[in-house]
């Protein structure tokens, strides 16, 4: 029988970085041996659903992407890969699907009405069934959390999240692009945490982030504190 697992009780294995049993499936936090890829995905986790086009907010997450790539396909329009296709990628690496199955072990039903009607998942040589909504309501929000990807917030103003991306956009238009090197990334991070880069795959992501905040705080706090000691300024808080 499914251990139905209460909020505190998932906080603390996500902080342990433990595997959560969610709908009957067994979810595993990624590692770093797929950071560079899930950095690329994992804003299809975060998508608002009340910032989408209003034909889409009566569904669900998963059909709310679903139908999106269906209106995107019929277009005419590139779908090398859709966000369902990325989701459910991010999905089967969750339940840490062996690279050959990848693609065989998720299937989806459809209804009549061209909807997500539940996904078949084939898990250790166990079969599950999800509904569309399960998916949604409860494998999202433990795979975000277990990869430190933080959800929005549905019921927040939506012209004042407008307004808060013109700003950030309107004062990154100066701002230098910046790079996005995996090896260097662990590199530092592995030579801060004085341990071997290969040790740092290992890891998971959401304890490489965490540690990768945490040196940036350490290294902040230094400069300020220096700042400070020199008696000119001063820094609340």
């Amino acid at each position: 029988m499914e251990q139905n697992l209460h909020q505190k009780e998932i906080s603390v294995k996500i902080r342990k970085d433990e595997p959560i049993q969610v709908c009957g499936v067994t979810l595993y936090p990624l590692t770093m041996e797929h950071y560079e890829e899930f950095m690329n995905m994992k804003n299809v986790l975060s998508i608002r659903l009340s910032a989408l086009p209003v034909q889409y907010m009566e569904y669900d997450y998963l059909n709310a992407i679903f139908k999106m790539d269906t209106d995107h396909e019929s277009s005419g329009k590139d779908t090398h890969m859709t966000l369902l296709s990325t989701v459910l990628y991010l999905f089967e690496l969750a339940l840490r699907i062996a690279p050959e199955q990848i693609g065989k072990s998720v299937k989806v039903f459809l209804t009549k009405d061209h909807l997500i009607d539940q996904i078949i998942v084939m898990q250790n040589g166990k079969r599950v069934c999800l509904k569309s909504n399960e998916f949604s309501k409860k494998i999202r929000p433990v795979m975000a959390r277990q990869n430190c990807v933080e959800l929005p917030d549905e019921s927040a103003n939506r012209d004042l999240i407008e307004a808060g991306i013109q700003k950030r956009e309107f004062y990154a238009q100066n701002e230098p692009d910046i790079v996005f090197d995996v090896e260097k990334m662990v590199s530092s991070v592995a030579y801060l945490s004085h341990v071997r880069e290969k040790e740092i795959y290992q890891w998971t992501i959401r304890e490489f982030e965490n540690r990768k905040q945490a040196i940036d705080r350490d290294k902040r706090y230094t400069i300020y504190a220096q700042a400070e000691m020199s008696g000119f300024v001063k820094f609340k808080k």
